[in-house]
């Protein structure tokens, strides 16, 4: 795929990175999946004085659903039906996905988050074996996109799997974007990867690069 996009990656200016656009790469946190729920629990209720609440943090079950039942906590904006839940996350590239979404102001406060749909890149390890490697820049996994080792930017893969809402504030946009083939190429795979679909060009090189493993 690499020989058929070309160049993956382009320098943007300041300004155009801060719009967030489509394919801008940016820092951001990504959540580790886990099968398991780490929760903040209430210890300790102290009914004259929330201030002397006390919390642990402890893990439940994925069909423990008691932490999405409880008495509103107030200190903590807690409503009854909602929980405090812990994810362990890390700091990684991401490549934004999706458009902006603009304040709208009928939607009040409940409404008012700005997520950008961001898909994590992921580098190789140095005790990746070559096969995995040609595997991956074969297109093999539908899952995974590869991604050449370019700039700064070091070879490896976006996840679709781990395709990740993330708050826009909590984005620090690089100086980096995918090129205009190159988000054409990663918004088909991501639609292959939804769907079944694929354009017919892709699936035809895609066969070829793996009978050429």
């Amino acid at each position: 795929m690499v020989e058929l996009i070309g160049e993956f990656y382009r320098s943007v200016t300041p300004i155009e990175a801060r719009r967030l656009n489509r394919g801008q790469i940016c820092w951001g946190p990504v959540r580790y999946l886990s099968s398991q729920f780490q929760a903040v629990d209430l210890s300790s209720y102290n009914p004259r004085d929330e201030r002397l609440n006390e919390y642990s943090l402890t893990t439940h079950e994925p069909d423990d659903l008691s932490i999405f039942d409880h008495f509103p906590v107030h200190e903590l904006r807690l409503q009854s039906d909602e929980a405090l839940l812990v994810d362990r996350a890390k700091r990684r590239p991401v490549i934004v996905m999706s458009q902006r979404n603009e304040y709208w102001a009928m939607g009040g406060a409940r409404l008012s988050e700005r997520g950008l749909v961001c898909l994590p890149m992921y580098s190789f390890h140095p005790d990746d074996s070559p096969e995995f490697r040609r595997r991956v820049r074969a297109q093999e996994y539908p899952w995974w996109i590869y991604l050449p080792e370019r700039l700064s930017l070091r070879e490896g893969f976006a996840r679709i799997d781990r395709l990740q809402t993330i708050e826009e504030l909590q984005l620090q946009s690089t100086p980096f974007a995918l090129t205009d083939d190159a988000l054409w190429f990663a918004s088909e795979w991501l639609r292959y990867y939804m769907t079944g679909e694929i354009d017919q060009l892709l699936f035809d090189y895609r066969e070829e690069s793996i009978r050429n493993i």
